[in-house]
């Protein structure tokens, strides 16, 4: 599916304002933690004389020393001492004692990530390949060096042979960065002559781990997903300082006659030395509409980690709940004794359901038994009107998630408030004479606005259609544009170069906007950093998008009296698939689709009934289970009065998570 069929209606004169402030992120200064920490590329049968791949996985590297002000550093082989200053970053170098793995790039900064290529060339034998990746320090030579040793088995030969590519992945993060990873999984038939004409399948038994695809047919590649944030926290069993690997195993089966292969990934979460909860903050905002009766909220997670004597959770928000999971994921109980766990946050719809519209701002208290620690995690629930803007909460240097549903033709509107702490200056020679980066060279911004000068990192915004596109990731340009920046977690060449703006900039404008012909998840991902590889994420807003597709049972109201439809459900398909346009009909009769400004109405439903009467539904919400508008009638020139409606999906339809 092409990412640029999406309709974007882009409404001039008006902007989607996001603000991205700076972060910085260290682990443990001094040591290198690299993920994945060993890869296995499992067994490639090739040909004799033939050659094969490339196969291509990321590494990603966190930590590093970062040296104080006017600190000495002496290299032990030559002797000599050089100072450093206090605003060095954590650079390393990598480099590959094997000829058949390529790294790219060969240096960066901590936090960042290199891309190592395997290829089988047609000289290699059969038989167990070994190559050692290396991390090195670029500010202390002295630092232990981190290796990654990677294999793949070679078999010189001809016939069926079901391959998976990678088969075993170390995964080592830490609970300050609890992003999900993205891995290219590939299937393939070791006989080239043979890379068509069989199926396969794969079975994960783990929830963590996610594919993009679970059966198809023929050599392909598909992406793994990795979720840190649904991995149970496992503790430390041999009391060595690092906590278990969480292990799981993807089983790979085909219609060839050989037997099935397995990726297994170990999962291991480092914990820092002090207390923390993850995300800082939590967000829900719903749109309401006047002829709503439900709203629908998801639970979002707290994770907690390094609590050593204890935990427990608590809200002061009468209407959003609190359930605390230990380390092994159980519940019912308002204390936890492990250092890990999580809180399952949830707010409560029947109550909120019948609030007014405004933003509701409360807390999550996480506290350690012995009464040292304490976290205050924001709550926002924020209940809108249509059209309203969405303004997500200040982010202060910490990550954040939120959550919204829209329909495919809501006008998306989010707007991130201005940090009080990005330098001015008067002009953008000033800026640049202080080494800054001027954040709106052309003057878009709006006139109210100050000028504005970043000192330092890049801005990044990266969408996904998770449902859509699955492992495909595309980053807004400084035109506004979308260009691929990953594929199956992958970085594309060149992707470093896609940021929105040189800076954490002030406003980011990327709508209003309508997202027609998509569907599912949509994730927004706001990262800041020198590239692509080394940027943090600090804001991801989640937005799940509701589509018209479906039978739905009207309800309409006429003139004090109501009339349900239930003998003759209207129904609706899409036309193509990840495109905008509808077929509908009801009672035997078209009805023509099209799409609203997402403002004053989403879809709009016309049909002649016979006679010579003229019949207009505009839908004004749409949710998974409901929708409702207004509909009137034109006979002979004169319309009715506009009358409310409302339609429901039987249960059999609706998708639960």
């Amino acid at each position: 599916m092409n990412f640029f069929s999406w309709t974007l209606r882009i409404i001039a004169g008006s902007f989607l304002m996001v603000w991205l402030p700076v972060f910085s992120f260290a682990f443990t200064p001094g040591a290198f933690i690299v993920s994945p920490a060993e890869v296995d590329l499992g067994t490639v049968r090739v040909l004799p004389g033939s050659s094969a791949g490339p196969y291509a996985f990321t590494i990603s590297v966190v930590g590093g020393p970062v040296p104080d002000a006017s600190v000495e550093v002496v290299d032990p082989d030559t002797g000599e001492t050089t100072t450093s200053d206090s605003d060095e970053e954590a650079v390393f170098t990598a480099s590959c004692d094997a000829t058949w793995l390529t790294i790219e790039p060969a240096e960066g900064t901590a936090p960042g990530s290199i891309t190592a290529t395997a290829t089988i060339s047609e000289t290699m034998g059969s038989g167990l390949w070994t190559a050692n990746v290396t991390i090195l320090s670029g500010l202390d030579p002295a630092t232990e060096r981190v290796t990654i040793p990677v294999t793949i088995n070679v078999i010189r030969s001809i016939g069926d042979l079901l391959t998976v590519s990678p088969t075993k992945l170390d995964l080592q993060m830490t609970d300050q960065n609890t992003s999900q990873q993205t891995f290219p999984v590939t299937i393939a038939n070791a006989d080239p002559n043979k890379s068509t004409g069989y199926l396969w399948s794969a079975r994960t038994d783990v929830g963590w781990l996610v594919l993009s695809d679970d059966e198809g047919s023929g050599d392909t590649t598909i992406s793994l997903r990795v979720d840190p944030g649904a991995i149970y926290l496992n503790t430390d069993t041999d009391n060595d300082g690092v906590p278990d690997a969480a292990v799981g195993i993807i089983t790979f089966r085909s219609s060839l006659n050989v037997e099935a292969v397995t990726l297994t990934v170990n999962a291991t979460i480092l914990s820092s030395a002090e207390p923390a909860v993850s995300p800082s903050q939590l967000y829900w905002t719903v749109e309401k509409s006047t002829a709503d009766t439900a709203l629908s909220f998801s639970a979002q997670r707290l994770q907690v980690f390094g609590f050593e004597s204890g935990w427990t959770a608590a809200s002061d928000m009468g209407f959003v709940s609190a359930e605390l999971y230990n380390a092994a994921g159980d519940s019912g109980t308002v204390i936890i004794t492990d250092p890990y766990g999580w809180v399952e946050v949830t707010p409560n719809a029947e109550i909120l359901s019948a609030m007014d519209y405004g933003t509701y701002i409360g807390y999550i208290t996480v506290s350690d038994l012995d009464k040292e620690v304490q976290f205050q995690i924001p709550i926002t629930i924020n209940i809108r009107e249509p059209g309203d803007a969405v303004s997500l909460p200040v982010v202060d240097f910490t990550s954040s998630y939120s959550q919204m549903e829209a329909a495919e033709s809501s006008l998306i509107n989010v707007q991130i408030p201005v940090p009080e702490d990005i330098a001015h200056y008067p002009t953008a020679a000033t800026c640049q004479a202080a080494g800054g980066a001027w954040i709106d060279p052309n003057n878009t911004l709006l006139d109210s606005l100050d000028a504005y000068c970043s000192l330092n990192e890049r801005a990044y915004v990266l969408l996904e259609r998770r449902d859509m596109e699955p492992g495909m990731v595309y980053a807004m340009t400084k035109t506004g544009t979308l260009a691929l920046a990953y594929e199956n977690g992958i970085k594309v060449s060149g992707a470093d170069d896609l940021s929105y703006a040189d800076g954490p900039v002030s406003y980011i404008p990327v709508g209003p906007l309508q997202m027609i012909g998509s569907y599912g998840t949509v994730v927004v991902s706001l990262r800041i950093g020198n590239n692509l590889s080394s940027a943090v994420e600090i804001q991801r807003l989640l937005i799940s998008l509701q589509t018209l597709e479906g039978q739905w049972t009207v309800t309409e109201a006429y003139k004090g009296s109501y009339y349900v439809y239930d003998f003759a459900p209207l129904t609706v398909e899409r036309i193509i698939d990840g495109q905008p346009g509808y077929t509908a009909s009801w009672e035997n009769m078209p009805v023509s689709v099209s799409f609203g400004d997402g403002s004053n109405w989403l879809y709009q439903l016309s049909f002649e009934q016979e006679g010579g009467i003229y019949y207009t539904y505009q839908i004004q919400r749409l949710s998974g289970s409901q929708m409702s508008g207004q509909w009137r009638y034109t006979w002979r020139g004169t319309s009715s009065d506009w009358e409310t409606f409302e339609a429901q999906r039987p249960l059999w339809q609706l998708t639960f998570p």
